[in-house]
């Protein structure tokens, strides 16, 4: 889960930085709130990314049944919550941000119950895997922040945006992200393509 979260991250943070931008490109007439629909799935995205592992593991024990519907379950409360929010009068981002919050809490379920059914401990997936990734994601997200407020809107600028954040994400995945053993693969799968391609 760590792995692949990393690799959705770099589509994900240099898009959070030109969101309004991509939009306007893509659709010219931007609807309200567009922009921040998109920004709230693209983070939902690296939440649940974080727990693809998780699901694998129960997997693997054959018990499966109670996280699918604790997890499902779970997920699924967005529907009547959002009902409810839009009844009393709350606005859009107030349900965007629900959602997000359903998403943690459904990580933290995920995690408890992999916790009981793999032996998996909760403290020890977050100084392994949530840490390393916000560790990872602080660097590019300044840079992109920076950038914003810095340049004006362009395609220079998003060219800036997508080249400045995607290798700083890369240098931190490399140094923060992997552990030595991580970096030793990594160096030798560079090595194999680099043999079999550029010799």
């Amino acid at each position: 889960s760590k792995s692949s979260t990393f690799l959705l991250l770099l589509l994900v943070i240099p898009f959070l930085g030109e969101m309004d931008a991509v939009l306007r490109l893509w659709l010219r007439d931007v609807p309200p709130q567009v922009a921040l629909f998109c920004t709230v799935m693209l983070i939902n995205a690296v939440l649940n990314q974080l727990s693809t592992g998780l699901k694998s593991a129960v997997q693997a024990t054959g018990q499966i049944k109670r996280y699918q519907a604790v997890v499902g379950t779970t997920v699924m409360l967005i529907v009547p919550l959002a009902y409810s929010m839009l009844h009393y009068g709350y606005e859009v981002h107030h349900i965007l941000m629900a959602s997000t919050g359903l998403e943690l809490l459904s990580l933290l379920l995920r995690l408890l119950i992999c916790r009981s059914v793999a032996g998996i401990g909760v403290s020890l997936f977050f100084k392994a895997v949530f840490l390393k990734v916000v560790l990872v994601s602080l660097m590019p997200m300044l840079a992109v922040y920076s950038i914003q407020h810095t340049l004006d809107a362009s395609l220079l600028r998003m060219a800036f945006t997508v080249a400045s954040s995607s290798l700083l994400l890369l240098l931190g995945i490399y140094f923060f992200g992997l552990n030595s053993l991580e970096r030793e693969q990594l160096s030798a799968m560079i090595k194999k393509i680099k043999i079999k391609y550029l010799t």
